[in-house]
Parts: structure tokens; sequence; C-alpha cells
């Protein structure tokens, strides 16, 4: 019993690592300020190039906050029932 509640010690604190790696990566994605210089050294601003950059980023975001969400659930899950065993373990 004590070695399967380790075991699901081990996990949770993998699956909270990996929950804490997506979300992290989630705040690293950035979105293209979508500017451009002319020959003459004049600033451009393309709005549909930066509308997609947007979408594109919230798209990603949202891909990396739900695999997050999923590694927080298993993280939680196997610490709970670590904590089980190891209770029903010790009576």
């Amino acid at each position: 019993m004590r070695g399967v509640s380790e075991t699901l010690a081990i996990i949770a604190f993998g699956a909270g690592l990996s929950a804490a790696w997506y979300w992290f990566s989630s705040t690293q994605v950035g979105i293209d300020p979508s500017e451009y210089k002319n020959k003459e050294g004049q600033q451009f601003f393309q709005m549909m190039k930066w509308i997609k950059s947007v979408m594109d980023t919230s798209a990603t975001v949202a891909q990396l906050n739900a695999k997050a969400a999923w590694w927080t659930a298993i993280s939680v899950l196997a610490s709970g029932l670590s904590a089980l065993l190891n209770a029903w373990g010790s009576n």
C-alpha cells in the first residue's frame, strides 16, 4: 500500500510540474505587432495581419491552458488518492 501511495505522490508531483509548465508557456506566447517600414522609412500598421495574429495567439493560449487544466486535474486526483491510501494504510 505504501509503494502505491508513493508512486501516486510522484505522479502528482510530475503532473503538477507539467501543469505549471503549460501555464507558464501560455504566458510566453506573443502577438505580432504587424508593423513594417517602407523604403522611405514610414511606419505602417497592418490591421488584418494583427487581427490574425491576435486570433492565432488566443487559440494557442487556449490550447495550452486546456492542457494545463487537465494536468492539474491529474495532479489533484493522484495527490488525493495518495493521501487517502497513506491514511488508510496507517490505520
